[in-house]
């Protein structure tokens, strides 16, 4: 079964509140990643989110240099606890791969 290792999620879906689907894959794998793509900026959903377990959370507009860097950032932390408990990380790869 795929278990997803990085969840890009926008925080405007419809009928769906972004802190209550964040959990749901790092349940399924405890070192799943979530960026949220969010305009919110008031302090009471930034702090859901946080407590939601979110690794970033990128503004909109969207920087997708910043997003990149995001995404390379989480799966370095994926590879440093995987490495740490003595796994293998087979998802990584060594050059850029184009989009």
């Amino acid at each position: 079964m795929f278990s997803p290792r990085i969840l890009v999620v926008d925080d405007e879906m419809e009928g769906v509140k972004v802190w209550d689907l964040v959990p749901l894959p790092r349940g399924m794998d405890g070192g799943a990643q979530a960026i949220v793509v969010s305009s919110e900026e008031s302090f009471g959903p930034v702090r859901r989110l946080q407590g939601a377990g979110i690794f970033y959370q990128a503004m909109k507009p969207v920087d997708m240099e910043e997003l990149g860097s995001a995404v390379v950032c989480a799966f370095d932390k994926i590879a440093r606890e995987r490495m740490s408990r003595g796994e293998s990380c087979p998802f990584l790869v060594s050059e850029k791969v184009p989009a």
